[in-house]
């Protein structure tokens, strides 16, 4: 009995920081594995980028085999692999930057491998994007707006979010006139 050589490619992604607040750059991790039997050849993964992120930029680790992204659009484009033995990975860093406030999932998948992979389940990965953003508002007010030179005056600083999503690590600085 023969067995038939096949590369049972699989496919992860994981983001560093799922809801990072609007500005903030954070980083995916693209996964490539071969569990199968034999090398992979001419593998492409497809890289589908959100909407509310900016590319800053992506890096292949190239830890067993030159490999190569080639962005074609700002929210798409192809990893290229040209071997991948069985037992190895790959791995594919890109570092974004979060652009407004809302969800969307950051999508990967092998499109192409020479050879036969017959598990197709674990060959698209995803990942979601939530940027946080919130709406700070800063109101200041005087009791005596018209002071006599010696009395005391008291200022009231009130901060308010407007949302949609909570504050965190606000500091406010007064200077007084």
């Amino acid at each position: 009995t023969e067995t038939p050589q096949y590369a049972d490619l699989a496919v992860t992604k994981v983001t560093s920081n799922v809801q990072p607040n609007v500005g903030d750059t954070f980083t995916y991790t693209v996964t490539l594995q071969n569990l199968g039997t034999a090398t992979a050849t001419n593998v492409e993964v497809a890289e589908l980028f959100p909407n509310n992120i900016a590319i800053v930029s992506i890096t292949p680790t190239n830890t067993h085999t030159t490999t190569r992204f080639n962005q074609q659009t700002p929210t798409s484009g192809v990893w290229s692999i040209p071997t991948i033995d069985s037992g190895d990975s790959e791995v594919l860093v890109i570092v974004a930057q979060a652009t407004n406030a809302s969800v969307a999932f950051n999508t990967v998948e092998i499109t192409h491998s020479d050879v036969w992979d017959p598990d197709n389940t674990n060959n698209r990965a995803e990942t979601p994007t939530d940027p946080q953003s919130a709406d700070l508002f800063m109101r200041k007010t005087v009791d005596t707006p018209r002071p006599e030179v010696g009395s005391n005056v008291t200022f009231t600083l009130t901060l308010e979010n407007l949302g949609p999503t909570d504050a965190q690590n606000v500091v406010v600085t007064d200077q007084l006139p």
